[in-house]
């Protein structure tokens, strides 16, 4: 986990509304190279910045700050405005994650980043990225509706699962399956290590701990 220490360092010293900060300033995100470890994505663009910005979204939404993490997706969606995988980006960054639901105002723009995405893909993208594009438009509509979620939810995670079966060796495909299932999962209470449910998700975090150690996601 030696990720995790410089992550939790840069969000101390860094309040949770620098970088919306700058954004609302027209400046953009900071860039934290050396604060947020090595961690590298190769993605589907010919901008290094761009790549570097979603190599920082990664690690943010890894990290659990998504507040920052949409800012540095849609810095690099900006900086190349061809990247498919940059949009996927944003579309992850404003869904539910370990820490909190989504919220209502996080539905239009992460069904308008998905689409966009789909949008761009064609013929320029990856096929494990156009298979994560792919599984992330399921997710989403265009408005919140919370007694659809967990269905939509299920879908994803279904989505994932054949991602992984056809990228097994793709670990951040991998660590967005466990956590996918996981989202499933009540949020509230103990897990009961006996439930087939949560074995599933134990060992698939295994198989990506096991390929890599270091993983920033699946540590975390």
């Amino acid at each position: 986990m030696r990720y995790l220490p410089f992550v939790l360092l840069v969000l101390i010293a860094l309040p949770s509304s620098a970088l919306a900060q700058t954004a609302d300033m027209g400046e953009p995100p900071a860039l934290m190279r050396a604060a947020l470890g090595d961690y590298h994505r190769p993605i589907s663009t010919q901008s290094e910045e761009a790549q570097a910005y979603f190599d920082q979204g990664v690690q943010m939404m890894y990290a659990f700050a998504k507040g920052e993490a949409p800012l540095s997706f849609e810095h690099a969606a900006r900086l190349d405005s061809t990247c498919a995988f940059c949009s996927w980006g944003v579309a992850w960054s404003y869904g539910s994650y370990l820490n909190g639901p989504m919220r209502a105002s996080d539905a239009p723009p992460a069904f308008a980043a998905i689409q966009r995405a789909k949008r761009l893909a064609a013929g320029s993208t990856t096929p494990v990225e156009a298979a994560l594009i792919d599984a992330m438009l399921v997710r989403y509509e265009p408005e919140h509706d919370e007694e659809r979620r967990k269905s939509l939810d299920s879908l994803y995670a279904s989505a994932m699962e054949q991602v992984v079966a056809e990228h097994p060796g793709d670990l951040d495909a991998g660590t967005l399956f466990a956590e996918a299932l996981m989202l499933l999962e009540p949020r509230r209470g103990r897990w009961s290590i006996d439930d087939p449910d949560v074995i599933r998700i134990h060992l698939e975090l295994e198989r990506v701990l096991d390929a890599d150690i270091t993983h920033p996601g699946a540590c975390h």
